[in-house]
């Protein structure tokens, strides 16, 4: 099963709130960081991962494989895709405010075996079960 995000602190710890869930084919994962400390993340798995970021940084870089740098600072509401067997890594510099993201990490095999109605059902179940709204409501929230 594909693993959650590897999160390293460049300076002081990083204080987290995470939270893990697992499914056949699937694991959810919501963290929360709230400090503008400094961080490095990475992922590689040989499944595939959506993350929605609620995230503002004052500086970073994210670099997906085959993908140019991604620079932006004002994360909030953005999707990252990362398809199976490539990597996502980067660090950031947070601002002062509660920051966040959920990540979705699908299974490739399981994937495979569920590509169309099932997945979004399962996505908009885990969404649910991890931030405690649908997606829909999420996103007019953010608004």
């Amino acid at each position: 099963m594909t693993s959650p995000v590897q999160i390293v602190e460049r300076d002081a710890p990083v204080h987290l709130v995470r939270v893990t869930r697992s499914w056949t084919g699937l694991t959810g994962e919501f963290v929360r960081f709230s400090e503008p400390r400094g961080f490095e993340y990475r992922w590689q798995g040989d499944g595939y991962c959506i993350a929605l970021h609620d995230v503002r940084r004052a500086d970073g870089e994210t670099y997906v494989d085959g993908a140019p740098p991604a620079r932006e600072r004002d994360l909030r509401g953005t999707m990252t895709f990362v398809p199976a067997g490539c990597t996502v890594s980067g660090w950031s510099a947070p601002i002062e405010r509660i920051n966040s993201f959920t990540a979705l990490y699908f299974d490739r095999e399981a994937a495979a075996e569920n590509a169309s109605g099932l997945l979004r059902r399962q996505f908009a179940r885990a969404f649910r079960r991890v931030t405690g709204v649908a997606p829909s409501q999420y996103r007019e929230e953010k608004r």
